[in-house]
């Protein structure tokens, strides 16, 4: 029996890319308080040549902090360690290859509210929205936005996390902001999709 050259075995490739847990020399430190550089690199003298600690980001009730290595770490020796020393530690990930796994519950009753400054909230925007099934992630299945209750967004602030920027002028986002990264890659335009389905985008004519 034959069959069309389209119709074979699809399976996925394993590219061996995510993040399987395995020992590292460039970690992320999760914390639930913020924790002192210093404290890091002193535990890890004793254990690698070299080690390079730096704080990533710091507002209750993110703390990340990144470890760059001479040599390869046991994450979890690493984190029993820090929690041994008294630092309160969420997860340990490599900084440089992706997981699909969860992260533990984020503690926001006690974080304090934040305020956008310089950050311009949105204006009433009314755009024929058809139910594509590229739209999921606006329906139940995803954040169930309901129109009815929060329209297009007008008054509130939205941000995206994302490394596709290309289109995103169709957008008019109000700024771009680099994390951890030389310039905006362009090769798709990801988030412009996000952002122009969420709340609507300009065409061509630039209306």
């Amino acid at each position: 029996m034959t069959h069309p050259d389209w119709k074979f075995d699809y399976r996925p490739i394993a590219n061996g890319g995510g993040d399987d847990g395995s020992p590292e020399s460039d970690l992320v430190i999760a914390t639930r308080d913020d924790i002192d550089p210093g404290t890091v690199a002193e535990l890890l003298s004793s254990a690698v040549g070299s080690a390079e600690v730096t704080p990533l980001f710091s507002a209750h009730p993110i703390f990340w902090t990144r470890v760059k290595s001479s040599e390869r770490l046991d994450r979890w020796r690493l984190a029993q360690a820090l929690t041994q020393s008294g630092v309160d530690v969420r997860y340990v990930v490599s900084a440089r290859r992706g997981s699909q796994r969860l992260a533990p519950r984020l503690e926001t009753e006690s974080a304090r509210p934040r305020r956008g400054h310089d950050w311009t909230t949105r204006s009433p925007t009314s755009r024929n929205e058809p139910p594509t099934r590229w739209r999921w992630f606006l329906r139940s299945e995803g954040v169930n936005v309901t129109r009815s209750v929060c329209g297009s967004g007008a008054g509130t602030r939205l941000a995206v996390v994302d490394n596709d920027g290309r289109q995103v002028d169709q957008v008019g986002v109000d700024a771009e902001v680099l994390v951890n990264c030389d310039s905006i890659p362009r090769a798709g335009a990801h988030a412009g999709l996000l952002l122009g389905w969420a709340v609507g985008a300009r065409d061509e004519r630039g209306g």
